[in-house]
């Protein structure tokens, strides 16, 4: 009887060491199954972060565009008032000569 009982413990033994091997044999094709899983999630999320960057550059070029040509017309306001400032200045000392003439005149005649 007692080796009967140890038949039976040794078949029970070895029905699950068969199931742990098997366990065992399955295990490289889950981790590359998983690995796998892994690579493409981290492949999209690398793919949808690039076409948001894509998008913000798109964005900023587009404000670059817009800004420079903003500058351009700063420039070429601050020339235009500069100008004016130089004709207004001239005028001024044009007019501010002949007052100084024509006080200088009548000084003279009195």
């Amino acid at each position: 009887m007692p080796d009967h009982r140890l038949n039976f413990e040794l078949e029970m033994l070895n029905m699950e060491h068969k199931k742990v091997m098997l366990d065992l044999e399955k295990f490289p094709k889950e981790i590359s199954e998983v690995l796998y899983k892994c690579k493409f999630i981290l492949h999209s999320q690398l793919l949808s972060e690039w076409a948001q960057l894509k998008e913000k550059v798109s964005i900023l070029r587009e404000e670059n565009r817009k800004l420079l040509g903003e500058q351009i017309l700063l420039q070429e306001s601050c020339e235009e008032v500069k100008r004016l400032c130089e004709e207004a200045d001239e005028k001024i000392y044009d007019l501010w000569t002949k007052q100084k003439q024509l006080l200088t005149k009548a000084s003279s005649n009195c």
